[in-house]
């Protein structure tokens, strides 16, 4: 009876163990996601606001 209950206490430890991992790893996917879009959104809009490798300054007021 005991070799039963620690297979099942292993069992239950194995299965909380790869919830963990999965929680995890959605976690990482979704973040790579996000942070993909917000990258797009800003290479969109330093496109363009003009160059600002030339000196020009990004504060909104025109020159």
């Amino acid at each position: 009876m005991t070799a039963l209950e620690d297979l099942r206490q292993l069992a239950d430890l194995v299965d909380f163990g790869l919830w963990e991992i999965g929680y995890i790893a959605l976690v990482i996917v979704l973040a790579k996601i996000i942070g993909r879009r917000v990258r797009s959104r800003d290479g969109r809009r330093m496109g363009t606001t003009g160059d600002l490798s030339s000196g020009q300054s990004d504060c909104g007021t025109p020159d």
